[in-house]
C-alpha cells in the first residue's frame, strides 16, 4: 500500500510507493481527496516528494499523479536505475507546468528543501 504524508506550511505532500503496486486511478483519487482542503485554500496542487524505496516496475503508472499536478516541483527521491532519464523526460513532457528532479536517497533533506523553496 503507498503510504502519504501531507503537510500545510509548507503545502508538501510525500508519497511513499509500494514497489509491489502500481500507482491506480483509485490511489490518485484517494490522495487529491486528502488533499482537497489545502487544494481550496492554496488555489493548487502542492509539491510532491515522491520516494521509492525499492525498485519499482510501474513507472508509466505515475503519468496519472504527474498529469494531475497543476503547478509545483516534483521531488523523485530514488536510487539510479536504467529508465530513470527516460522516466523524467517522460514527465517533463506530459506536465511541462511542474519542475521536476531527481535525488538519490541519500539526499532526501536535499529534497525536502529544494520543495519548500
Amino acid at each position: 500500500m503507498h503510504q502519504y504524508r501531507h503537510s500545510a506550511s509548507p503545502f508538501i505532500s510525500k508519497i511513499t510507493l509500494d514497489n509491489t503496486l502500481a500507482f491506480s486511478a483509485a490511489n490518485l483519487k484517494q490522495l487529491l481527496q486528502q488533499l482537497d482542503r489545502g487544494i481550496a485554500v492554496y488555489g493548487f496542487t502542492p509539491n510532491i516528494h515522491l520516494a521509492v524505496k525499492a525498485s519499482y516496475a510501474h513507472w508509466p503508472s505515475l503519468d496519472k499523479l504527474i498529469s494531475a499536478m497543476l503547478t509545483g516541483k516534483l521531488a523523485l527521491v530514488c536510487a539510479e536505475h536504467v529508465q530513470l532519464a527516460d522516466t523524467l523526460a517522460h514527465w517533463h513532457q506530459i506536465n511541462p507546468n511542474i519542475c521536476i528532479r531527481h535525488f538519490l536517497p541519500s539526499q532526501a533533506t536535499d529534497a525536502h528543501q529544494w520543495l519548500s523553496e
